[in-house]
């Protein structure tokens, strides 16, 4: 839980660099088709859940490279709710306890 609350707060509170990163846009893309694949089959959420943590753990090393561009963040902050909303993992209003 904490990992994915450290990288919500890192997309919401980063500055970025103006433009876009054609490589990290392309990993948004894929993590949402890893999801909705794994889901089709036979709603393997195990699998949709390792393609969240990934897309985290990717985002996160370039988040540290600074690699990530403004154009790219409400991407991964899009998938990153999706994803959490389907699982109901975190809330909106879900604070650290």
């Amino acid at each position: 839980m904490e990992r994915l609350r450290n990288f919500r707060q890192r997309l919401t509170s980063g500055s970025f660099a103006a433009g876009s990163n054609a490589e990290m846009q392309a990993l948004a893309n894929e993590t949402i088709d890893r999801m909705k694949s794994s889901l089709e089959d036979d709603l393997n959420t195990a699998q949709a859940q390792g393609a969240i943590f990934e897309m985290v753990r990717r985002v996160n090393t370039a988040l540290d490279a600074q690699e990530i561009r403004q154009n790219e963040v409400p991407s991964f902050s899009l998938r990153w709710r999706s994803s959490m909303r389907f699982f109901a993992v975190i809330k909106d209003d879900d604070g650290q306890r």
